[in-house]
């Protein structure tokens, strides 16, 4: 399959020279879409992503769009889909630009292969609990908006799953609406001020939205259910992830975008991967860290499973609650058969994924045991 048989034409498009970050998002919402390509008149320069923007330190709604313009790959309309694949899962990014004689003439993202999964698969059946994060993050409906968007940035995500008082799956909180919801009471704070009144007791008191207030109907996969399912619930609701849950509406687990491309990638690879996401360029400590004991852990897990080839998943988020980091480590493991993955929160970087391996040891030598048939 290739490029052309997949793609998006004529792209809703950004035009970088004039227009202003807080533009560029509310055109992005308008459209529901998550990524554009960005263009200085008429050529291409770069993509802007709703993803990438919010992770930013900070944002400041008149900055010009072309400040936050990220480089990508440039693609064509005869690239095979199994390049396109690759690209995502080593970049990371979302969306390649296909250009045709230097002109932009479409896009190819994430979202066009989850519409077109099905004839992607073929006759490989793949079922959500093979693939899914078995330790879901998730906010209660009472929990604020700013809690949630600080989870949705620790696991580089733009939705997050919400429970109720019982325990069970009640909404989907997005990202965007979080941001709209706080663009909209920015506006009518200023447009208070000029009009020469405001709301100047208010400006001392912090207005705590809650969960419940923004987040959008539930929509959900059992386990059992084949791939393509979640994949049709993420393009028919606009959504990058689909909660996992039972027939009691208990939350098992969390299928994503990138949990789907990256199981169609289907390369072989010597040894197992390690990527990790969320690391600034300057943290070279916290790299040598993570590879160092990443790389003793996977020496482990080969001895006790017997399995060679996979990937092993590490991203990582800091967050400064009372001016101390804390990290945030969310880790997968997949390397048919078998899939993985543990959470943890720790200030301390080091102690944080020692406590990950040993969770994952002693998940390990209950699979083994589980499965000591094959190891007879």
């Amino acid at each position: 399959m290739l490029v052309k048989d997949i793609m998006t034409r004529e792209p809703v498009i950004i035009d970088v020279r004039a227009a202003t970050i807080s533009e560029a998002m509310e055109k992005m919402r308008g459209v529901d879409v998550h990524q554009v390509p960005a263009l200085n008149g008429h050529k291409y320069v770069g993509m802007l992503n709703y993803r990438e923007i919010m992770r930013r330190r900070s944002l400041q709604l008149s900055s010009k769009a072309q400040n936050y313009v990220i480089s990508t790959p440039e693609l064509t309309t005869d690239t095979e889909l199994e390049e396109v694949i690759r690209l995502l899962v080593d970049t990371g990014l979302s969306a390649f630009p296909v250009l045709e004689k230097k002109k932009l003439i479409g896009i190819v993202s994430r979202s066009d292969i989850i519409r077109n999964l099905e004839d992607i698969l073929g006759s490989r059946v793949l079922r959500n609990r093979q693939i899914m994060s078995t330790e879901p993050i998730f906010v209660y409906e009472g929990d604020s908006v700013d809690e949630a968007a600080m989870k949705m940035r620790g696991l580089d995500e733009t939705e997050i799953p919400v429970l109720d008082s019982a325990e069970k799956l009640s909404g989907i909180l997005r990202l965007d609406d979080i941001a709209a919801d706080t663009f909209k009471r920015h506006k009518e704070k200023i447009h208070g001020r000029e009009g020469g009144a405001g709301d100047r007791a208010g400006d001392k008191i912090k207005v705590v939205i809650k969960s419940a207030s923004l987040m959008d109907n539930a929509q959900w996969v059992l386990p059992e259910d084949n791939i393509t399912k979640a994949a049709k619930v993420m393009s028919d609701h606009s959504l990058h992830i689909v909660p996992v849950v039972d027939q009691d509406m208990h939350l098992h687990g969390i299928v994503g975008v990138s949990d789907i491309i990256d199981a169609l990638d289907q390369r072989e690879k010597e040894g197992i991967l390690i990527s990790v996401s969320g690391v600034e360029p300057d943290e070279q400590d916290i790299y040598d860290i993570t590879y160092s004991m990443a790389s003793k852990f996977l020496l482990r897990f080969s001895r006790i499973t017997g399995i060679k080839h996979g990937k092993f998943n590490i991203h990582v988020a800091k967050y400064s609650p009372e001016g101390k980091v804390k990290y945030s480590i969310r880790t997968k493991i997949i390397a048919e058969p078998l899939t993985m993955s543990v959470d943890y929160f720790h200030w301390n970087y080091g102690k944080g994924l020692s406590s990950i391996f040993d969770a994952y040891e002693e998940r390990l030598q209950k699979w083994k045991t589980k499965n000591s048939h094959q190891f007879a």
